[in-house]
This record gives structure tokens, C-alpha cells and sequence, in this order.
């Protein structure tokens, strides 16, 4: 059995980029044993990453993702949540934004569609939260999207927030924390 504190992958992405790697591959390759409990640790050299870690069954004939583990949530003004939708195949996105401040927060969320270009009219809405408090948005009963739509949401926040969004796709349900800018 190789070290397990040893990196299991390492490499340089440029901005705007992703890459992925499965665990499953490392058990085959004996890296890790296939009965392996622990954590994930993704690091970054300074540069604002985004870490999702989907746990899918072992059935190969149902290949379905039944949960998420996201990485460590920071307060920000400004939070990407890169993967959201409304309808699409099954799939349907909410988020909770919990405002960490004691005073009140001014949250403005822009949807944007795969291709970059604004996915509402007008592209832009915003609410208040008050101090400590929170408040969820459900992409499914939100009037001004299109059944099917796919993109992703940007909040700027006029304090820091936190901000994690919730997946569900058939049965099964993950999460991840919003990306910070």
C-alpha cells in the first residue's frame, strides 16, 4: 500500500479551467484500499478554488451521483455557484444564503446561462437579509427561468456571506459550497 498522505494527483490548472480525478481509479491502482475511510484534501497555491467531490454508487449500470461533499465554506462579497438549473433532465437546484453579520446584508443574484449571456429579464434581482439570518431560493419555483435552464448564479453581497446550494436529481440530493471571487 502506497502512502496515503503522499498526493494522489498534482498539476497546474489555468484560470477558468477544471480537472477531476476518481478514487475508485487509485483503489484499482492500489493507492488506496478499497475499504479506505478518510478525507479529501484539495489545495490550492493562493489562487480561489472550487472543490466538489461526488459520491457515486458502485453499480455500473446505475451510474447516478447520490451526494456531494463540498469544501470548506468562506464568507464573501461576491459567490459563484457554477452548476445550478431549473428543470433540466430531472435536476433542479435551490441555495440557503446565511448572512454571518449582525447587521443587514443587500444580496443581488445574476443568472447566467451556459454560453455566459444573462439568463433572466431583467438579469438581475436583490433582497435583503437580516443580521444572522438566512434565506433559501428555489430555482424550481423561480417564475423568470425557463424549464430546462442550466448556468449558473452570481450573488454580490453588500457584507460577506455564505452560501451553499442544494442539488436534487431524481432520489438523490448533494450539495456544495458557492466559489469565492
Amino acid at each position: 500500500m502506497a502512502n496515503n498522505n503522499a498526493p494522489i494527483w498534482a498539476g497546474t490548472l489555468e484560470a477558468g479551467h477544471a480537472s477531476g480525478f476518481s478514487l475508485k481509479n487509485n483503489i484499482d491502482d492500489q493507492i488506496l484500499s478499497n475499504d479506505s475511510v478518510g478525507s479529501l484534501r484539495v489545495v490550492s497555491n493562493g489562487q480561489p478554488l472550487a472543490a466538489i467531490a461526488p459520491v457515486a454508487k458502485e453499480d455500473p449500470a446505475d451510474p447516478s451521483v447520490y451526494g456531494f461533499s463540498a469544501g470548506i465554506g468562506e464568507f464573501g462579497h461576491t459567490v459563484i455557484l457554477p452548476r445550478a438549473a431549473k428543470n433540466a433532465g430531472g435536476r433542479s437546484t435551490s441555495y440557503l444564503v446565511m448572512n454571518p453579520n449582525g447587521t443587514t446584508v443587500t444580496v443581488t443574484e445574476t443568472f447566467y446561462n451556459e454560453d455566459g449571456t444573462t439568463a433572466k429579464s431583467p438579469p438581475s434581482s436583490s433582497y435583503t437579509l437580516n443580521g444572522n439570518g438566512s434565506d433559501g431560493r428555489n430555482q424550481a419555483l423561480d417564475g423568470g427561468l425557463s424549464n430546462g435552464w442550466q448556468g449558473s448564479i452570481v450573488l454580490e453581497a453588500t457584507q460577506p456571506i455564505v452560501v451553499i446550494m442544494r442539488e436534487v436529481h431524481g432520489g438523490a440530493v448533494g450539495a456544495y459550497n458557492g466559489a469565492l471571487r
